[in-house]
């Protein structure tokens, strides 16, 4: 009230307000305010005490999580929009389908009832021991391979070999001397693609819930998906000709060099809408990438299926191709590969020169495209026939070219607003999928 002294706190940093909100899924008893209520539901029995320690984690960025000893994580919404939010939904479903299982399963949820509908406001699941997520996870990984690499010597390193389509390497071998400097990436690289796999398979089982039901792709569709890449090439692009003068030299000249084959990305992209794609569209992540897994040391679990939250939740409802989810991941092993670079020049472990740096550039993108493809490996041996995909390969190679190039497109769009120093790294990623 105006006049009133008082302090406005996160009710979240007190324990008794979130032990309060895991009390609600596990009672009957409504929390009654003016114009919202809150209630819960849940199975985790009223007989059992609440887990200790009581901690907010750190290592969320667009909600807050809460764990309860190791048994219990509660997940508080911070943007709240009208109807079921899609990470309950789809966590919801996948736990009750029981297929599969690289999941947090769900144990609770807490919804405010408003005179606007229902509104998602957290989500009770069981606590997976980890060892921290699959970036930083990865990001290990790069930071050995650099090493090994700066103390190999180069009469063992053999070459780092020539940029080649990632369907075009999936079953191949790493060059000699490259083979063992990648080995510790690839097996875990290879079961994430089997896991990613399984994931999609859940989704897209038949089902009764029409919130789930595969949709196939139609024409329709494909012209659809192809506008919308399309008005988003145009935008991004026209950003990076506004934003040209204010760049560094050096990047610069990468931008000119992208921005006269606008022409070309654009008949790439085009292709999706020039002939039928039989497959499917189902449910699936929304907003995938090395970040939104947790490895526990010799596994992955799948979490946080949000979507991208910025999105209205009809949009990050929408059936896709499943092929938009491995997309997110690949640009995710790219950035991963990239940032581990910047990170070691950062530590001062790989000199400053800009001649050394970019002599690295070659072996890291190599690092990238048989990581990525070990992925994509796992991930065609899981689903291979599945009616997910298309069974003609060169749909195949047009449908997952349109999603790489797409997403490295709209990474560029962001780190123009955010990042600007950080751009040539979408700019090489749109490079390598036009390659």
């Amino acid at each position: 009230t105006e006049g009133t002294a008082g302090i406005l706190a996160d009710a979240v940093a007190d324990d008794e307000a979130v032990r309060t909100l895991l009390e609600l899924t596990r009672t009957r008893r409504r929390l009654k305010g003016t114009t919202v209520e809150l209630r819960g539901r849940g199975d985790f029995p009223r007989t059992r005490p609440i887990p200790e320690p009581v901690r907010v984690l750190t290592i969320e960025q667009s909600n807050t999580s809460v764990a309860f000893g190791e048994e219990l994580i509660l997940k508080i919404y911070r943007r709240l929009e009208a109807g079921e939010n899609p990470d309950i939904e789809i966590n919801r479903y996948l736990t009750e389908q029981g297929e599969f299982r690289h999941i947090a399963p769900v144990r609770g949820t807490v919804t405010a009832t408003t005179p606007d509908g229902p509104v998602s406001v957290a989500l009770l699941s069981e606590f997976i021991v980890n060892q921290g997520d699959a970036w930083e996870y990865t990001l290990g990984l790069v930071g050995n391979f650099l090493d090994n690499l700066t103390t190999t010597l180069e009469s063992e390193r053999g070459t780092p070999g020539r940029i080649r389509h990632l369907l075009d390497v999936v079953g191949s071998t790493p060059p000699p001397g490259l083979a063992d400097l990648v080995s510790m990436s690839l097996p875990s690289a290879d079961l994430l693609g089997q896991r990613t796999g399984e994931l999609h398979l859940a989704l897209a089982r038949p089902t009764e819930d029409e919130s789930f039901t595969p949709l196939p792709m139609s024409t329709l569709y494909q012209r659809s998906l192809y506008q919308g890449m399309r008005t988003n090439v145009r935008q991004t692009l026209a950003l990076l000709r506004r934003n040209r003068s204010s760049l560094d030299p050096e990047i610069r000249d990468r931008a000119d060099e992208l921005l006269v084959r606008e022409g070309e990305i654009l008949e790439r992209l085009r292709r999706v809408s020039s002939g039928r794609i039989e497959a499917l569209r189902t449910r699936i992540h929304g907003d995938y990438h090395l970040g939104q897994l947790l490895f526990t040391g010799n596994d992955f679990v799948v979490i946080d299926f949000e979507g991208e939250p910025q999105r209205p939740r009809s949009e990050r409802r929408i059936k896709r191709s499943p092929l938009r989810d491995v997309a997110g991941m690949i640009r995710s092993y790219h950035y991963a590969a990239r940032s581990g670079l910047i990170q070691r020049v950062e530590e001062g472990v790989v000199g400053r020169d800009p001649e050394a740096i970019a002599a690295l550039e070659p072996w890291v993108d190599a690092w990238f495209q048989w990581t990525a493809a070990s992925f994509l490996g796992g991930y065609l041996r899981v689903t291979e026939g599945a009616p997910i995909l298309p069974p003609n390969e060169e749909h195949l190679r047009i449908l997952l070219d349109a999603y790489l190039i797409e997403k490295a497109v709209y990474e560029l769009g962001y780190e123009l607003n955010n990042r600007p120093g950080w751009a040539p790294i979408a700019m090489a990623g749109i490079e390598f999928h036009l390659a």
